[in-house]
């Protein structure tokens, strides 16, 4: 029975398949209220809540450095709330979603690579796609 070759998945819903990611970034429009606006969604994956000692519940705050293309994240008393990725109770990731800094130009799902994520100073520091 040693030949099988096994298939795994490469993919599911509401886990990350690649465990060396640690944060994903959206920017996208949203409406409401007959307004729109573009939303920025974070997504901190096992390794990034490992990094940073966060868990579900704490609250944040973002900051964007529109110069450096740079985005922190850091822990607060009073902020947005951390919580479970897509709503499941079973994520292990956790999730924010805050109003898109000006100047943040629409993204699709941007995972950077562990060497553009850093902590610094309890900061969660993206370094973002420069762009053109």
């Amino acid at each position: 029975m040693s030949g099988f070759t096994w298939i795994e998945p490469t993919s599911s819903r509401g886990s990350n398949p690649d465990s060396s990611h640690l944060v994903s970034v959206t920017v996208s429009p949203e409406s409401r209220d007959g307004r729109s606006a573009m939303r920025l969604a974070i997504a901190i994956y096992p390794a990034g809540l490992k990094l940073t000692r966060w868990i579900k519940g704490d609250k944040v705050v973002v900051g964007y450095d529109s110069e450096s293309k740079m985005l922190a994240i850091k822990r607060v008393a009073n902020g947005y709330a951390l919580s479970n990725n897509g709503g499941s109770k079973k994520s292990n990731s956790v999730r924010t979603s805050v109003p898109a800094p000006a100047g943040l130009a629409e993204m699709r799902i941007y995972r950077p690579a562990p060497g553009d994520v850093q902590l610094i100073d309890g900061m969660l520091v993206i370094s973002l796609p420069k762009g053109e």
